[in-house]
């Protein structure tokens, strides 16, 4: 049976990491594995993830002082021994307690990375849905990446795409979506449910500064993978426009 490593990185989660815990384990038997990295947390994020006790697969936590949450998903990462590796950060939830078989389900033989649609709430109230679309090579000259915590991808596949990259504080997850849908090595899949509840409030959604730094780091990794920035900024403003009418 197909098994998947669910990854979670987390820092002074209190108020989140017990229903980010309640969603991995509502999965059931297909989860293998849930990796936990907290970065040193202050709160009781930590005793609340060892009160969990685990029935289909065993709660890795590993508590460590890291260089920010991409270095903690590197390391996460590292750890995965199931086929399949599915990030879940711990403000985020997977849409119902099906997710997770129900991509696996669909997915075909060849594939190698999976992703699908999320929605974006604050205060349990949806205001916003990231739709995704089948992959074309040019749509990443204009801008596209795929809602990023929707990715299911293959531990072998993950292995040889390589890590994020610290360099970028925000924007390292855009950066590592261009290689990895780059790589000759990927088949990739759009499977057209809704996948995560997406939490608005995080690195790249919180505060005016952070939008702003964002959209700096984007630009950065732009010239660093070769793509035009005029039309790749014009593209992801086109994209995020569109999403907010569907």
């Amino acid at each position: 049976m197909t098994k998947i490593s669910v990854v979670t990185v987390c820092y002074n989660s209190e108020a989140t990491i017990n229903r980010c815990i309640q969603s991995v384990q509502s999965q059931g038997s297909i989860v293998g594995e849930h990796i936990i990295f907290d970065g040193g947390s202050t709160d009781n994020t930590v005793e609340i993830i060892n009160a969990f006790e685990t029935s289909h697969y065993q709660i890795k936590l590993t508590v460590k002082k890291d260089r920010g949450v991409y270095d903690a998903l590197n390391n996460a990462i590292s750890c995965a021994t199931c086929e399949w590796i599915a990030i879940l950060h711990s403000d985020d939830e997977f849409y119902d307690s099906t997710t997770l078989s129900s991509l696996i389900n669909e997915s075909s033989s060849l594939s190698n990375v999976l992703y699908s649609n999320l929605v974006m709430v604050r205060s349990n109230r949806i205001v916003r849905r990231w739709t995704s679309s089948d992959f074309i090579e040019k749509k990443i000259s204009w801008g596209w990446m795929p809602p990023h915590p929707t990715i299911l991808i293959k531990t072998k596949l993950a292995m040889s795409v390589g890590k994020y990259d610290l360099r970028y504080k925000i924007a390292a997850d855009y950066d590592y979506c261009i290689r990895l849908f780059r790589n000759p090595l990927t088949k990739s899949q759009f499977i057209n449910i809704i996948s995560v509840r997406m939490q608005l409030g995080g690195l790249s959604t919180s505060g005016f500064v952070n939008r702003i730094r964002k959209n700096f780091e984007d630009v950065r990794v732009m010239r660093a993978n070769k793509i035009n920035i005029i039309t790749a900024i014009l593209g992801k403003k086109l994209f995020k426009i569109e999403q907010y009418f569907k």
